[in-house]
């Protein structure tokens, strides 16, 4: 199992946002494919097979989703793999916690959990800027 250190709104595994394409490559390897996640995607991304790293238009990193396979550490402690207590601790961290049908988000840890049927399908940390 991949762990993902993550400082939150800051970086991941040691790699901050605003870092360029051709360095979070070098950190993470060659073994990714470079798509559009979505047709009104602004750039591509690097789908890797524990995670998918977004990046602006000016190619730098901006997101990483990360995949349940994974284990995902925020300020040193771990997101829990349940639903109900990874929300719980999510409130924990922080104050700004939104629940929605799809899950949960925090812009002030730059963390969102993607649930739609109560279980977490993945988890995207970025920038505080990101999920303002």
């Amino acid at each position: 199992m991949k762990t993902f250190n993550v400082e939150a709104v800051k970086s991941v595994d040691g790699i901050a946002f605003g870092t360029t394409r051709k360095v979070v490559r070098a950190h993470f390897g060659d073994d990714y494919r470079e798509i559009k996640k979505s047709k009104l995607s602004k750039n591509t991304m690097d789908a890797y097979s524990s995670c998918h790293i977004f990046y602006t238009p000016e190619d730098v990193l901006e997101a990483v989703e990360i995949f349940p396979e994974s284990k995902v550490v925020v300020n040193g402690q771990a997101i829990p793999a349940e639903y109900d207590a990874a929300v719980k601790w999510l409130k924990d961290m922080a104050s700004d916690v939104e629940v929605d049908g799809d899950g949960a988000t925090s812009a002030e840890l730059g963390i969102s959990l993607y649930a739609p049927n109560g279980r977490i399908e993945s988890i995207m940390t970025a920038d505080d800027k990101y999920f303002a």
